[in-house]
């Protein structure tokens, strides 16, 4: 699965992403439908004008963990409003403290602050030189050290990564992860795999509207 980032709308009364997810193959007649994730907290109404005309959004993704090294506060409830609203697919991403290191920490305050809630995937934020450090090697280290620590807690049928040709370029220097084979990606840009330099350049038309409250 490829989730395509397609603009970034101030709606519903904060910044909210509107996406494009790939469902069959590359091209501009090609299948997809909308996804929406968000940094802050939404309630019911919001997320069901989300889910109505002209969006018809099924998927959503909300933050767990914030860049700082903090659960986000917001999380739990606005994961629990949207799954109210009819989302049929809720996630989460984790914006890790890459500077903060104690990974394993990191990653159990998140999923002891999301437990009883109903959410399907956890997506690794791979982006801003500002959170990582400046050599390549160790940052795909740590990548790869937090990749695994979800694995092992969560399973890899429910991790996914987040991330842009420009920031794996810029963090990883464009190196190749064994994971990339393994682990569905979420891009601003149609890409085959995280790691490599292919990439499709295409994006999707996402129509007008207008969620706020």
């Amino acid at each position: 699965m490829v989730v395509l980032a397609v603009l970034l709308l101030s709606s519903c009364g904060s910044f909210v992403h509107a996406e494009a997810r790939e469902i069959k193959d590359f091209g501009p007649t090609a299948g997809y439908d909308f996804v929406v994730d968000v940094s802050s907290a939404v309630d019911p109404n919001q997320w069901s004008c989300l889910t109505g005309n002209p969006l018809n959004a099924s998927h959503a993704i909300v933050r767990a963990w914030r860049s700082l090294g903090s659960l986000d506060p917001n999380a739990a409830q606005t994961i629990a409003n949207a799954v109210d609203a009819g989302f049929e697919q809720v996630d989460v991403y984790m914006f890790p403290c890459i500077k903060c290191l104690n990974f394993s920490a990191q990653v159990e305050e998140m999923l002891t602050g999301l437990e009883g809630s109903e959410y399907d995937r956890v997506w690794l934020d791979v982006e801003g030189a500002q959170y990582w450090t400046y050599d390549c090697d160790t940052n795909l280290s740590y990548f790869e050290t937090l990749l695994g620590i979800l694995i092992s807690r969560i399973g890899s049928s429910r991790v996914g990564v987040y991330t842009s040709s420009h920031s794996w370029n810029e963090l990883m220097c464009s190196k190749y992860t064994p994971f990339s084979a393994i682990l569905p990606l979420w891009v601003s840009r149609t890409r085959t795999r995280f790691g490599s330099h292919q990439e499709a350049n295409l994006l999707y038309p996402l129509p007008s509207f207008n969620c706020s409250m």
